[in-house]
């Protein structure tokens, strides 16, 4: 019943919005002698769409305006009705030249000017009568997104998509890479705007920045994507080649400690068919030092555990993939795309541990040696269909995807007794391993429609199913008298399913004097089943949610815009959080899930300006707001057993309060600097069993990258950021500070480009924490190796880059150049 509900409730909203959006389209009466003009705007070094750029038309008489209007995010313009005369037409946006298009007559012979495509320049100056264009800015601010251009950063080259991340404000990558987007590390990442069979850090650690074209950052999305995720969405854009014949590009990659990289990129187009292939390979490692002290407070003593060792971190991945395009006419293109890889993530450890109680009744020291695989096998095929009704934006998109993902984990722990100066007295004393299998299946359509209406207007509608299976079967074994044998309470087999049905609509509209607004809502109906395999007990969600979007812009001239917004959004548990079985990770820690977790909702606020000074410089600000309520937190129980227990739990909630700022300054023809940071509130509320939690403090952040230019051919780049004390649930979260300096030499008129790299300059970067419970005290320290070298080199085949050629009236090929 509540699947036809919420179909019928989707049908009601689809109608009504599309009645809405027909009844309030502008009627006029018809005119005499009226022509049009239109066209679509450019970024002529980066071939994107301009969006929001000014268009406005002067009257060539008397240099009077007549009309105007904004391109849309296609960056495409139309104006109707403009009396037959002749016109001077101007184009212009934040961080652009103007363009100015002369003596445009309308009369009845030629009553309508359509501009195929208008280029627009990035800034330039003049340096010893040779013109140096700028280049494509490190950050792009849009109406609902941020866009991280990754060719600019040379300090992740040879790297991942986590890498390039870490300078940006909302962003934060920790020591052992895993990243969160305003302090969460709930978020979702798609990979061309699809989803992806790896989630979260995981995936941003196998996308080789090599072949990325840009990051775009998404904190409101609006209700046509998935509401998924904390603090919202992380888009990765490939690159892609779109000249004819073959072309590639070649990335290899080698660092100190062991560290290896290699993708390849490889595109054939001919006429109506683009064929990609790609291979992608990673093997790094990470060198770290951890320190720990943990104090356990009974009624007449306290029990310590000191402990200290080395970890080496190893990332691996390998993966193949292949993409086939077909464009049956220019209306209509038939997609297809297929990966195949393999990811390893693989901890060695030793930990020499020193535990005693004071008053002195137990003193033990022992050598544990940890191994923790984490292996998987994947693959990932979708379909995707596109068709354009007309060239006035009308259009349909349909998609459907499948993904299978098997993996298999391996814990062993061997732990011997040591004398005080650690050396081993004798053969281990206990010895256990764990298995975990599990394998998941991913499965969704969707559907995604777009109506144009009045002038600069849009209706878009859809629909999306999405279908999760999992399930997962857990055993420990442990060493006794030479035969492993399988311990019964830390065995489980688990099940896990959901599915989703969605259906959204929203509203865009762009009026001529810069101001434009996007409203959306979409309904989701879910259901949820976690259980145990063959058991009769099953954990269900069914349940009904909605989730709007508003976005408002407002362009006052070409050096300032203001951006409002708000979104719902869902963080819903993952798989492990609610496995309601007891798993072993050492002798002094546990997991266990809690099967009956809520998920997270969200309600976040943003505004933001955008300022562009002179020529040389831009500033970006933008104030947030999100209340997380039923917030999920991990935290530490302690037992009488002696060891203690990670789990998840809700607690009320936690809010953020902030300011992230961004300057971009040209400070000379060579120099520039980009300094950034973000300051903010945070607050969490709620309690932990019988414990009222009540935390708050100010945390910042700042960053500061620099670039000099030596030539157009080689650059010196350096960043460096510092991230603030956070509190947790449980403690707090001390600063630290990083820094990176790379080199950039471009070779062989840019075919080819070489970079040396130094990261963590100073041995500063690590996780210093403090973790308090009732009757439980522990401070952890760990730090990362320092100055990692890494040398870097990229071919490029037939120089792959993207190369756009328009038509003439004849059907001729020609450049269009203003």
């Amino acid at each position: 019943m509540k699947r036809i509900r919420i179909m019928g409730m989707a049908l009601c909203l689809l109608f009504a919005l599309n009645i809405h959006a027909k009844t309030n389209m502008p009627v006029k009466e018809p005119m005499e002698a009226a022509g049009k003009i239109s066209g679509s705007i450019i970024d002529k070094q980066s071939q994107l769409p301009v969006e929001y750029a000014n268009i406005i038309i002067i009257k060539a008489n008397d240099k009077q305006m007549l009309t105007g209007t904004i391109s849309n995010e296609k960056g495409k313009f139309t104006l109707k009705d403009i009396p037959f005369g002749k016109y001077t037409v101007k184009i212009d946006f934040i961080g652009y030249e103007e363009l100015v298009l002369k003596d445009i007559v309308l009369n009845k012979k030629s009553p309508q000017k359509i501009f195929d495509k208008l280029y627009l320049n990035q800034a330039s100056t003049q340096l010893e009568g040779v013109e140096i264009v700028a280049e494509r800015t490190n950050y792009e601010y849009k109406i609902d997104k941020k866009v991280v251009n990754v060719s600019q950063d040379a300090t992740s080259t040879g790297g991942t998509a986590a890498d390039v991340l870490e300078s940006i404000p909302a962003v934060e990558v920790d020591i052992e890479g895993n990243v969160t987007l305003r302090g969460s590390s709930s978020f979702t990442v798609l990979i061309n705007g699809r989803p992806s069979v790896l989630e979260g850090s995981d995936a941003l650690q196998q996308l080789p920045v090599d072949n990325i074209k840009n990051i775009e950052i998404i904190t409101n999305p609006s209700a046509k994507y998935d509401p998924d995720g904390t603090a919202g969405i992380i888009n990765v854009i490939l690159k892609k080649q779109n000249q004819q014949g073959f072309g590639g590009i070649i990335n290899l990659s080698a660092g100190s400690r062991d560290k290896y990289s290699s993708n390849l990129l490889f595109n054939y187009k001919i006429k109506k068919l683009n064929i990609t292939a790609g291979f992608d390979y990673r093997d790094d490692k990470f060198h770290m030092m951890r320190e720990s002290e943990r104090k356990v407070f009974a009624d007449n003593s306290t029990s310590h555990i000191n402990a200290f060792g080395g970890r080496i971190f190893n990332r691996k991945g390998i993966s193949g993939k292949l993409g086939i395009e077909y464009s049956f006419t220019n209306q209509t293109i038939l997609g297809f795309n297929a990966k195949l890889g393999e990811s390893k993530f693989v901890i060695d450890a030793e930990n020499f541990t020193h535990q005693f109680t004071d008053p002195a009744t137990t003193n033990f020291y022992r050598y544990s040696q940890i191994d923790m695989k984490r292996e998987a096998d994947y693959y990932e095929l979708d379909l995707n269909l596109h068709h354009k009704f007309d060239d006035k934006g009308q259009q349909i998109d349909f998609f459907v995807y499948y993904s299978k993902r098997d993996g298999e984990d391996l814990d062993s722990s061997i732990e011997t007794e040591t004398d005080d100066k650690w050396v081993l007295q004798g053969d281990p004393y206990y010895s256990n391993r764990g298995f975990e299998l599990g394998d998941s299946k991913q499965y969704r359509a969707k559907v995604d429609y777009v109506k144009p209406f009045a002038s600069n207007g849009k209706f878009e509608a859809g629909y999306q199913l999405r279908i999760n299976k999992s399930d997962e079967d857990y055993d420990l074994e442990e060493l006794v008298s030479g035969n492993w044998v399988s311990n019964s309470l830390y065995k489980s087999n688990s099940e896990f399913n959901r599915d989703i049905h969605a259906v959204y609509a929203i509203l865009n509209k762009n009026s001529k004097i810069g101001f434009g607004y996007q409203i959306g809502l979409r309904g989701e109906y879910t259901k949820r089943e976690t259980g145990v395999k063959d058991a009769t007990e099953v954990y269900t969600i069914d349940r009904i949610d909605l989730f709007p979007s508003i976005h408002f812009s407002q362009q006052l001239d070409k050096h300032n815009q203001f951006i409002l917004s708000y979104s719902r959004r869902i963080n819903r548990p993952r798989g492990r959080f609610l496995d309601p079985f007891l798993s072993y990770r050492d002798e002094n820690n546990r997991w266990l899930g809690d099967p009956g977790l809520k998920p997270e909702y969200i309600d976040s606020f943003e505004f933001g300006w955008n300022h562009q000074i002179g020529r040389k410089a831009n500033l970006n600000i933008e104030a947030y707001y999100t209340i997380t309520n039923d917030m999920i937190s991990r935290i530490l129980t302690n037992t009488n057993e002696g060891y203690v227990i990670h789990t998840a739990t809700n607690i009320d909630k936690d809010k953020s309060l902030g300011l992230e700022a961004m300057l971009k300054w040209d400070l000379s023809k060579k120099f520039n600097i980009t300094l950034s940071g973000r300051l903010y509130k945070y607050k969490i509320e709620g309690g932990i069993g019988s414990t009222t939690v009540n935390q708050e403090s100010t945390n910042w952040r700042a960053n500061l990258n620099t670039t000099y230019k030596f030539s157009k051919h080689s650059r010196l780049q350096y960043k460096m950021g510092y991230r603030g004390t956070t509190v947790t649930a449980q403690g707090e979260r001390k600063g630290f500070f990083t820094s990176d300096i790379a080199y950039k030499q471009d070779l062989w008129k840019k075919k080819a480009s070489i970079t040396l790299q130094v990261q963590n300059l100073f041995k500063t970067m690590g996780r210093d924490m403090i973790i308090t419970g009732d009757g439980y005290w522990e401070h952890f320290d760990m730090t990362r190796e320092a100055r990692t070298v890494k040398l870097s080199f990229s071919y490029k085949i037939n120089n792959f880059k993207m190369k756009k050629q328009e038509r003439n009236g004849n059907g001729e090929q020609m450049d269009m150049d203003f």
